[in-house]
């Protein structure tokens, strides 16, 4: 995809014992501590033929090394010597050698032999409640399945109960692949010159085109190019769909000039289409919850939302002054969304939680790497770090909703450039933009 730019700690481990004095012995006490460190169409949609397949092979990608941690145990050692001696006074009680002299404790030298009273044990020496167990070092990361890689490069994807659909952006197709792994093949469904955002109902899979600014359909079952709105804007980006319409963003129009971009809608057979809100500067991601549409003004720093049946009356704006907002996800209480930060570095990019109404907004993550996509389930918030263009350091992280005490959990690292991201009940599904392309899976946490 051509570059837009808009857009461990170690486990301490230590365990040390205080040992206690012994009745009817002089125990010395050597007490030893240590302490280690434990330790990613041309013009129009491509008209492509139900079930055509490209070879793609499909990898497992290697598992992270993590560090183990272990402690030594402090070791008590007794030591008894035996000689004679001569000491200033005498002592008397149970003992293992002999003192001569007139009053007070047993006198020895080195080579002496001691002499010891039966007393109680001094609490200076007095053994410490049992020690607290070490606590175990974090376990390696799981590593991600890879469904499917070689095919170009990466963008947005999304799943149905059997299928992971993505784009390839300038790879020009939209493809798929069932969840269990593409063995020797994907399905090819579409093409077009940028295919980017995507949305998949029971029926139909539908995406925008970055390139020909284009929204287009193709049935699951097979793919006839039906173009659902062509040449009414440029740069297509995000895009959802309920059980009657769809819904997508132009960047802008044919001009490519900033506050030209839209918010657009079709019924879902392509008919009834309509500009709901124009005027917009850069909208990037889109997407609708209870009748409300969110979306972000990138141009702007802006989070907007109105109701799908009234956007024009209803627009308003959730939050101001953002880094470059890119995507968004909501479920029935929140919006959230990535702020891809400022350039040139992007190492200042967020993620962010407020009501649905703009009020009480959250900072759940910050000084991220240019985050990109976002998903949520009903505990948590996943994201990708995109990194840049051509960038291998990027990453897949979560976020408890509500917070993480802005410490993301890291779920996968390494990753070349990751883009979208999505969920279902079971797993976490992303796909790479960088190297050949790649669709990757991790079980829920």
């Amino acid at each position: 995809m051509v570059a837009r730019m808009r857009r461990t700690p170690a486990s301490r481990r230590s365990r040390g014992r205080r040992p206690g004095a012994t009745s009817g012995a002089l125990v010395h006490v050597s007490g030893v501590l240590s302490t280690l460190v434990a330790t990613m169409f041309a013009s129009g949609c491509g008209i492509t033929a139900p079930g055509t397949a490209v070879d793609i092979p499909a990898a497992d990608q290697p598992s992270d090394d993590a560090g183990t941690g272990a402690s030594l145990d402090a070791t008590v050692a007794a030591d008894t010597s035996t000689g004679t001696g001569t000491g200033t006074g005498t002592g008397t009680g149970t003992g293992t050698g002999t003192g001569t002299g007139t009053g007070g404790d047993a006198g020895t030298d080195d080579t002496g032999t001691e002499g010891l009273e039966a007393a109680a044990p001094d609490a200076a020496t007095t053994p410490d409640a049992a020690a607290a167990p070490d606590s175990a070092p974090p376990p390696p990361p799981t590593p991600p399945t890879v469904l499917a890689q070689g095919f170009g490069g990466g963008e947005f994807l999304a799943v149905d109960a059997t299928r992971a659909y993505w784009t390839t952006g300038s790879g020009n197709s939209v493809l798929a692949c069932p969840l269990a792994g593409c063995a020797a093949s994907v399905v090819t469904l579409g093409s077009g010159a940028t295919t980017y955002g995507i949305a998949v109902d029971a029926a139909n899979v539908y995406w925008t085109d970055y390139g020909d600014g284009l929204a287009c359909e193709c049935p699951l079952g097979g793919c006839d190019g039906t173009t659902i709105l062509e040449g009414q804007g440029t740069r297509g980006d995000g895009i959802a769909v309920t059980a009657t319409s769809i819904y997508w963003t132009f960047e802008t129009d044919g001009t490519l000039a900033a506050g030209t971009g839209s918010v657009m809608t079709s019924a879902t057979d392509g008919t009834s289409t309509l500009t709901l809100l124009g005027g917009q500067n850069y909208p990037t991601g889109l997407t609708l919850s209870n009748g409300q549409i969110f979306w972000a003004v990138y141009g702007d720093g802006i989070v907007r939302t109105c109701s799908a049946s009234n956007c024009a009356g209803t627009v308003k704006d959730l939050a101001s002054a953002q880094p470059g907002p890119s995507y968004v996800a909501a479920d029935a209480a929140h919006v959230y969304w990535t702020n891809a930060g400022t350039a040139p570095s992007y190492n200042n990019g967020s993620v962010m939680q407020a009501n649905k109404d703009g009020t009480s907004p959250i900072v759940l993550a910050t000084g991220m790497l240019y985050p990109r996509g976002i998903a949520v389930d009903a505990s948590s918030v996943y994201f990708t770090n995109y990194a840049g263009q051509g960038a291998t350091n990027g990453s897949v992280l979560r976020c408890a909703i509500g917070g993480c005490g802005g410490a993301p959990s890291v779920l996968a690292t390494a990753q070349a450039s990751p883009v979208g991201i999505t969920v279902d009940a079971t797993s976490v599904y992303w796909v790479n933009e960088g190297g050949t392309g790649m669709l990757q899976k991790l079980p829920k946490p």
